[in-house]
């Protein structure tokens, strides 16, 4: 089927403009945003129509999918009845017009109003429309129709120019043979013209010359820019710049050109850069299209746009324009900015204006509307609510002018719509805020009069009576009702209930707090208002107080709780009505105000009760108190004085501050004379200082003496004024003498420290001596042997020996004196030691440091001598006490410590395993890190002179190793210090059995012995008596040499007997080495400086036993004897 000859001719227009298919162009788009903006649409399409399809060459506002496909099936458009008629199609409601209510577009796009022109060519082809579409019906003036013919005419200027182009892309008009383009250039009415690539007129058209008001000649060869405004040839220089770039073919702009005459003409000027075939810049082609008459129009437009919405704007009003005839209004814009419905120039029918007025007021708006046009009135007011675009509804005052023909029939109906929403509520507002002010007023004098009767005291009865009264007065309509809880908490009580039927008040007398308890117990419970609705079905009443509720006609009721300013709930506060309801706002103010009194009086009544109470009871206090106390007034008499004050000044006086010269007293530390405005009392009435345990000694009336921790704080009332003092005596008198015991006792115990210093030495020398004594008493029991009986050398050798013996006992003195006899080790709790020594050391720490002590009730045991323990824990607390000369807190704690394998979570030196640990700490002045390692060296100390001797710690830490211990520290200065230390727990069963005495005679052997021995007269002495108790001996020097025999002679040793201390190698480093290869072989320690031989643990190893130095011969033989005859095998 071939297609009729216009629409072959159209559609080869289409193909000539090569604009099928092409890239957005800015010189299109500006001109659809411009039709968008100046008639209030939201859609504006340039549109190419083929034979199946239309191409959107601009479409500004299109929504998705369509903008991005730029097109749509035939199906789809309402642009090609314009482009088949040649005629504008102008559409106010598409739904309802015959060639439009079927398209797609309707309901796929939402078009519901339209409005296009065909593009028409030079030649009279239409290639298209410029159209403009709305979501809602509109009417369409023939204004709107005209300017988008402007606008299409601009359009199609620019279509005609990309022909052009597209007939000539390597030539010049001026040279070109072809038929067509010098009659496009020459015969159109759209001014053109060309300029050479350097911005000169190279050929000008008849249009052009007549729009600028030159001769041709005149123009050729100048610069084309100079036909642009001065101020807007920047612009114009910008775009040449992007054409010559290839950033676009083609640009559009709206300038001023100048004419002839200087006079400047507003022009759309749109410029087209021609390349050759290597795309090289031919010349520019322009084309202006003339938009004076449009632009002064847009002007003149816009003026008066701007002053009808300022009209608008000031009046708050939406103008309106209802034709009769038609039944159509057009709107104005106040219709979108105060109502919020559409943009200005909306035209709906009056069906919607109708629909849009509350259906309440509407047969009164039109009942009003109906009667001024019969009447033949011309002017109309009315007031009614009409609904906004949110929804919501506006009250609105309507005000109209009928506009009749020459005959008196109306036509048209103009006027305003003002939004009056505000000032009416305003007004309601006003007569509002003034009923609610008289009632706050009323409710004001109400709660003055109950508190006033509150503050004077009134009867708690009387007062709740009169408050419920109050409610009832000023809420109305419901019976109130007051309850107040029992001091289980479990009950309520009714109190007070004036206006509730004598019936039910007594069903009521008392309720239960809980959930489901009717109204007042559920809000006690629940601690929050419960309103119920309906008292015969709410489930919160159930049985008789329900059945005695319906009974008296109760319907609903509110309760709310009643709190004391803590938060305690002290009862209910209740409401009853006769019928449903539910709470309003006033009704829960009237219910919040009562509640709110009613914990006024309650708390206020019951904390005048407790006042009472409490006066008592500090009366009672006071009196009884062991210390003296004074209160002084603001006038500075003595206003009070307690027993125990009367007692201690002997009698009462109750005198000024200038009669304080009665009481005598003197300050201890300088036995100076009190004079009396020295008294505390009377320093802190004056100056309001506050003075602490000032130490004092005083004679009462009575001729006593006392001393005294005299004591004063001033009483402050508002704003910090000084009201009276208040002054404490307490009677130290006893403790100060038992101060100056406990100082006594330290004085001893420095003494003692100090002689520990001279036991170290004695020990030491005790050590040495003990080996002398030995070889003495060893070679005197030898002598006796071969002496006979009668010999008078016997003699001698006895008074010897005799001698000897009281040397040793000498040196057993020393070692006990120096604490270096052998431990005594014992199972012990470390809570019973320090249970034990807890009143001594509060007597030794005095009463400026507190003592706290903290014991783990599931301690383990320890193996250790009670009493050294107890030497150290005494040492720890004196060392404490000292590094707090001012005072502080002194802590003893106890705890079982499982230290583990990770070297980094014990410290140094100390094993993995169990621990009993014991805790020392202070609050003092702490150690310096720099002397932490030196701190348990005898006779160091940081104390000044003559404050220690240096041994404490040190003894401390001598016990602690003896007894297999560990201690450490934990101090830096200013933040106190902490001693630990660590006892290994005790995992035996029972503690060891004490050995039996063997009296036997003196027992000999045949065993294999190793004599070790550094002294030659001992080692000398003792290998001759083993010898001839039938042992063989083995003799060496030290602990080396014996390795060496034994490596040597290769014999079975049954015992080895060695000295403790030697040189090169000691005793137990011996031991160790021989039992490394021989783990139960039996070894008896000899020694005279006995700390040695338990620094390991303090407990004898099994087949190991000691001998202290001097012995005798009887004790060697039978200590021998007691190791060979062990259970196990050497």
């Amino acid at each position: 089927m071939s297609l009729p000859t216009d629409a072959r001719e159209r559609l080869a227009a289409v193909t000539r403009s090569a604009l099928l298919d092409t890239p957005p162009e800015e010189a299109f788009d500006r001109l659809t945003r411009m039709a968008a903006r100046l008639l209030g649409t939201p859609i504006s399409l340039i549109t190419l129509v083929t034979d199946d399809r239309q191409f959107f060459k601009s479409a500004t506002g299109l929504a998705e999918p369509w903008a991005s496909r730029r097109g749509s099936p035939l199906t789809h458009s309402f642009c090609r009845h314009v482009a088949v008629s040649g005629e504008p199609l102008v559409v106010e409601d598409a739904r309802r017009h015959p060639l439009l209510r079927s398209n797609p577009a309707l309901r796929e796009l939402g078009w519901i109003a339209y409005a296009g022109v065909p593009l028409v060519t030079r030649q009279g082809d239409v290639v298209g429309a410029f159209s403009v579409v709305d979501g809602m019906p509109r009417l369409w003036s023939e204004r709107d129709v005209t300017l988008l013919r402007d606008l299409a005419a601009c359009a199609a200027t620019e279509i005609e120019l990309r022909i052009l182009t597209a007939q000539e892309p390597s030539k010049p008009p001026a040279t070109n043979g072809g038929p067509h383009c010098p009659d496009i250039f020459e015969d159109t009415g759209i001014p053109m013209g060309m300029a050479s690539p350097e911005g000169r007129w190279t050929r000008i058209n008849q249009a052009l010359c007549e729009l600028l008001g030159y001769r041709e000649e005149e123009l050729l060869g100048a610069l084309a820019e100079g036909i642009i405004h001065p101020d807007d040839r920047p612009v114009q220089r910008q775009a040449v710049r992007l054409l010559l770039a290839g950033e676009c073919p083609s640009y559009t702009s709206e300038h001023r050109c100048l004419r002839r005459s200087g006079e400047a003409t507003w022009g759309l000027v749109t410029v087209t850069l021609v390349a050759d075939a290597e795309r090289r810049p031919r010349h520019f082609v322009f084309a202006i299209q003339d938009t004076s008459d449009r632009k002064r129009a847009e002007i003149e437009l816009r003026e008066s746009e701007e002053r009808y919405r300022l009209v608008v704007q000031a009046t708050r009003t939406a103008a309106w324009d209802w034709d009769l005839v038609t039944n159509r209004v057009t709107w104005g814009e106040g219709l979108d900015t105060l109502l919020g419905h559409a943009p200005p120039g909306l035209a709906t029918s009056a069906a919607w204006w109708y629909q849009h007025i509350h259906a309440e007021d509407r047969e009164r708006v039109v009942a009003g509307i109906q009667g001024a046009l019969g009447r033949g009135e011309r002017a109309w007011e009315q007031e009614y609510r009409f609904r906004r675009g949110d929804g919501a509804w506006a009250r609105v005052a309507v005000r109209g002018y009928v506009v009749a023909d020459r005959s008196g029939v109306p036509l048209r109906v103009v006027g305003a719509m003002a939004d009056v929403t505000r000032a009416r509520e305003v007004e309601s507002e006003l007569r509002s805020d003034i009923a609610e002010r008289k009632r706050a007023e009323s409710l004001a004098e109400g709660q003055s009069r109950l508190l006033e009767r509150i503050a004077a005291g009134d009867a708690l009865d009387g007062i709740l009576d009169g408050m419920l009264r109050f409610a009832e007065e000023h809420g109305g309509g419901f019976a109130a009702s007051l309850m107040l809880l029992e001091p289980g908490g479990e009950e309520l009580r009714l109190v007070s209930a004036p206006s509730l039927p004598a019936e039910y008040a007594k069903a009521v007398q008392v309720v239960p707090v809980g959930p489901g308890q009717g109204s007042c117990g559920t809000a006690a419970y629940r601690r929050a208002l419960v309103a119920v609705r309906d008292i015969a079905t709410d489930p919160l009443w159930e049985g008789p107080a329900r059945e005695a509720a319906i009974a008296a006609g109760l319907r609903a009721c509110w309760s709310i709780p009643i709190f004391s300013t803590s938060g305690v709930v002290l009862g209910t506060y209740a409401n009853y009505y006769r019928e449903r309801r539910d709470p309003s706002p006033d009704d829960l103010r009237i219910v919040g105000i009562a509640s709110h009194l009613a914990g006024i009086a309650i708390e206020r009544t019951r904390n005048l009760e407790a006042l009472a109470s409490s006066t008592r009871l500090l009366q009672q206090v006071l009196e009884t108190l062991p210390v003296g106390v004074w209160v002084v007034g603001s006038s500075g008499r003595i206003v009070y004085g307690n027993a125990a004050g009367q007692q201690l000044w002997g009698a009462e006086r109750f005198v000024g501050i200038d009669g304080f010269d009665q009481f005598k007293g003197w300050w201890v530390e300088s036995g100076r004379p009190i004079a009396p405005d020295e008294w505390a009392a009377v320093r802190a009435l004056r100056r309001g200082e506050i003075s602490l345990n000032e130490l004092i000694r005083i004679e009462g009336f009575d001729g006593s003496e006392r001393v005294i921790l005299n004591s004063a704080v001033p009483i402050t009332g508002a704003g910090g004024r000084i009201e009276g003092a208040i002054a404490l005596n307490q009677d130290v008198s006893e403790q100060r003498a038992a101060e100056e015991a406990l100082r006594r006792s330290e004085e001893q115990l420095r003494q003692a420290q100090k002689m520990e210093a001279v036991g170290q030495l004695a020990g030491g020398i005790a050590h040495d001596f003990n080996n002398l004594l030995t070889a003495i008493l060893s070679y005197c029991d030898l002598l006796l042997e071969e002496v006979r009986q009668g010999d008078p050398i016997r003699g001698d050798i006895e008074q010897i020996r005799l001698a000897g013996q009281r040397a040793a006992g000498l040196t057993r003195q020393l070692l006990a004196f120096s604490r270096r006899q052998v431990l005594q080790p014992k199972v012990l709790s470390l809570n019973h030691v320090v249970a034990e020594t807890n009143g001594m050391l509060r007597r030794l720490v005095g009463a400026d440091i507190v003592l706290d002590v903290a014991s783990d009730p599931g301690l383990w045991y320890a193996l250790a001598d009670p009493g050294q323990i107890e030497l150290v824990l005494m040492n720890l607390v004196v060392n404490a006490r000292d590094a707090m000369p001012q005072g502080g807190r002194l802590t003893i704690a106890t705890s079982n410590r499982e230290l583990s394998g990770d070297s980094g979570a014990r410290p140094n030196g100390v094993r993995a395993g169990s621990y009993v640990a014991l805790e020392v700490s202070d609050t003092g002045v702490g150690v310096d890190p720099a002397n932490h390692a030196r701190i348990f060296e005898p006779f160091f100390t940081t104390k000044d002179p003559g404050k220690g001797t240096g041994l404490g710690l040190s003894t401390v830490y001598g016990i602690v190793k003896q007894s297999g211990g560990h201690i450490t520290l934990e101090s830096a200065p200013g933040r106190g210090a902490t001693f630990t230390v660590l006892l290994p727990r005790y995992l035996g069963n029972e503690p060891p059995a004490s050995s039996r005495v063997d009296r036997r005679r003196l027992p000999g052997g045949t065993e294999t012995l190793l004599l070790v021995e550094d002294e030659a007269a001992v080692r000398s002495s003792a290998r001759r008596l083993l010898e001839r108790q039938g042992y063989t001996v083995l003799e060496a020097r030290h602990g080396a040499d014996a390795l060496r025999i034994v490596e040597e002679s290769g014999r079975q040793i049954d015992l080895v007997v060695t000295d403790l201390v030697m040189p090169e190698m000691g005793g137990k480093e011996l031991a160790e080495r021989l039992r490394a290869h021989r783990p139960a072989l039996k070894v008896l320690f000899m020694s005279g400086y006995t700390e040695k031989a338990i620094a390991a643990d303090g407990v004898m190893p099994p087949n190991t036993g000691f001998l202290e130095k001097p012995f005798t011969v009887e004790q060697l033989m039978r200590r021998l004897r007691e190791i060979l005859d062990e259970e196990g095998s050497g």
